[in-house]
């Protein structure tokens, strides 16, 4: 079992870092674990610090976790400031200007591949090349074979490239400018031409119907989005063809927002697992939307707000009916300072 988790680092300073996580054991035993930018900022992580899971679950797609990890930083940046943050953006990447800062703490201490001099740098890929050099032999293009050792300078030599001469040694090409394999007859070496003509006998070109039905499911296959719904009459769906599911049961756009947790439902469609905690009703252009229920919440100043309606309520306050949606089903804890009338802290 896989187990997934939001994460943020607070540090002695003030700064924070929010992070997700995929571990084998649950958040509370993972206390090895200190987050990503401690491989690159060893001096900021050596300072006193604390562990706060802020989320947790073992049925989570990754790409939900990603986007819950989006709120709860910029839920960071209004709570501590953004300056405190060493999330750079939204999308959870380390702040560039904190690199920058360690590589130039490097390049002053003489450390990196930038304090190397030229005749450094040609003495390091030489050695390189040295360093990858075997015992070989291979055929020219006249028949003559070759015995040496050491690839890339006999390539050199040659006017070769060395990975290309490399691929024919060790036998993964036919041929490359004439020079073969010694385990290779040249005779029986096919030119370019010759495998097209084969290809398009036996009907394996680029676009013949084999060739373009395979490429058209690598797409599909490459692109195709999951999905696990339930159906407005309470049948259950599962498949990895998004796309072609939205076009089979008349549904549109808004179903991959349904699918990556954004909408509660689409058309009546919700995702398995997440049922609708409230009923849904037809407006006057026969759209599905929450019925108006009265419900409450808790604002910023404490006091307890009643409404019917999500949208006039959202509309008033500032919120969005997502929001209100979500703190009302316990999805989270708060926006904006609104809570759920249970929660006093």
């Amino acid at each position: 079992m896989d187990y997934h988790y939001l994460y943020m680092i607070k540090f002695e300073t003030g700064q924070f870092y929010i992070g997700s996580r995929k571990s084998k054991v649950p958040a509370s035993e993972d206390t090895n674990y200190w987050g990503s930018p401690g491989k690159i900022n060893e001096p900021l992580w050596e300072l006193q610090k604390e562990k706060h899971i802020l989320f947790e679950s073992t049925d989570i797609s990754y790409k939900d976790l990603t986007d819950k990890e989006k709120v709860f930083i910029r839920e960071g940046w209004e709570k501590f400031g953004k300056d405190k943050c060493i999330n750079k953006h939204i999308g959870g990447n380390i702040d560039p200007q904190v690199i920058s800062k360690i590589a130039k703490e490097n390049y002053a201490k003489g450390k990196g591949f930038a304090k190397l001099t030229p005749e450094q740098i040609i003495a390091r890929s030489t050695k390189s090349a040295i360093t990858k050099s075997v015992d070989f032999q291979v055929r020219d293009p006249n028949g003559k074979i070759h015995t040496a050792k050491g690839i890339y300078p006999f390539a050199k030599r040659h006017g070769l490239s060395g990975a290309n001469l490399w691929e024919v040694i060790r036998g993964k090409y036919d041929s490359y400018k004439g020079w073969t394999n010694i385990d290779v007859d040249p005779s029986t070496i096919l030119t370019k031409e010759e495998k097209t003509q084969i290809a398009i006998a036996e009907g394996k070109q680029l676009w013949s119907k084999e060739s373009k039905e395979k490429s058209k499911q690598a797409i599909i296959k490459k692109k195709a989005i999951e999905y696990h719904v339930v159906s407005p009459d309470g049948k259950e769906y599962k498949g990895k063809n998004a796309k072609a599911f939205i076009r089979e049961h008349g549904l549109s756009a808004p179903f991959t927002q349904l699918l990556s947790g954004h909408i509660d439902h689409h058309k009546g469609w919700t995702r398995y697992g997440h049922p609708l905690p409230y009923e849904l009703e037809a407006d006057n252009r026969g759209a599905l939307k929450p019925k108006s229920t009265p419900f409450k919440l808790r604002g910023p100043d404490g006091k307890i707000y009643e409404g019917n309606s999500r949208a006039k309520f959202a509309r008033k306050h500032g919120l969005s009916i997502q929001s209100i949606s979500s703190i009302l089903t316990g999805r989270i804890k708060n926006s904006k300072g609104w809570k759920r009338v249970d929660i006093t802290s």
